[in-house]
């Protein structure tokens, strides 16, 4: 009988997916020297080579490749069975992990805060990403995320629009009316946004003049907006809210984004998670008129 440590499967296979130990590390969020300690202590109770260790990374050999089929095949049943018992839990506590953007968080704090003082049983973690979590393998139980086509494979419900507009700082805008010489300069979409539906909608639709700098944070485009960099396409519930931005034009962007609560199916039996999401489905949809962009704009 093999006395296997299963648990250094997950370090296996993170390596063959990222295609080295840094990344892996990355991945699954320890350093660099436990992921290479696990996969050698791996190969070494296998009494197995799964890996050629070259300067440009990890290649899987032969009986690597044969072996990862097997592996990937029974991390995937073993998931699938931690859905389900999850998904067969009826206490109200535990952990739930909740996750959307960093814009996102913004409108939902106050209520997370509200949550954890009516069911201090439960423990919510708030991961933080505008990168699309694998909810199939539980990366994460809940996802609040801005959307126009969800996964087939996971369920949930849509929760309102989501508007945009163009801001810039009032003082910027004040020194470029229609007499000005030169147009707005514009702060770009960066990294995962870039390649966003907002993003690829950009591309197509040029707003305003050159692009001086671009970032993949829309928190971090409001606070450059607000300094003078530049104007700004952002979310009406962040660039209403600021003292010092004002819309370049009254209304919103045509293009509208939509907001949804996903999770997979076997999860919601959970009574936990259920109730997790239908707060957070409630709580959002009493913000519709912020998040679609009706609220009043401050300072108007």
């Amino acid at each position: 009988m093999h006395t296997w440590n299963w648990d250094d499967l997950r370090y296996v296979l993170a390596v063959a997916t990222e295609g080295s130990a840094a990344a892996a590390a990355r991945a699954l969020g320890v350093n660099h020297s436990t992921v290479v300690r696990r996969v050698r202590a791996f190969e070494e109770r296998i009494d197995q080579r799964l890996f050629d260790h070259l300067s440009t990374g990890y290649r899987l050999t032969a009986k690597g490749e044969m072996f990862l089929d097997a592996a990937r095949s029974m991390d995937g049943t073993l998931t699938e069975l931690a859905r389900k018992v999850i998904g067969g839990e009826d206490e109200l506590a535990g952990n739930v992990r909740v996750t959307t953007t960093d814009a996102m968080v913004l409108v939902m704090l106050e209520d997370l805060a509200r949550f954890r003082r009516l069911h201090p049983g439960v423990t919510l973690d708030i991961l933080i990403t505008n990168l699309q979590l694998n909810l199939d393998a539980l990366d994460a139980d809940i996802a609040v995320r801005p959307t126009r086509s969800p996964p087939d494979q996971l369920v949930g419900r849509r929760i309102c629009d989501l508007a945009f507009a163009l801001y810039a700082a009032r003082d910027l805008l004040e020194g470029s009316g229609e007499d000005a010489a030169e147009p707005l300069l514009s702060l770009g979409l960066g990294g995962p946004l870039a390649t966003s539906s907002i993003g690829r909608w950009l591309e197509e639709t040029p707003l305003t003049g050159p692009v001086v700098m671009r970032c993949d944070s829309f928190n971090s485009l409001l606070t450059l907006a607000e300094q003078g960099a530049g104007c700004a396409v952002l979310p009406c519930w962040l660039g209403d809210g600021s003292p010092v931005l004002r819309r370049v034009v009254p209304q919103c962007l045509e293009f509208r984004n939509q907001l949804w609560l996903l999770h997979h199916p076997d999860v919601l039996r959970s009574r936990r998670i259920r109730t997790v999401a239908e707060f957070l489905v409630e709580s959002l949809r009493a913000k519709r008129d912020l998040l679609e962009g009706e609220a009043v704009i401050l300072g108007e």
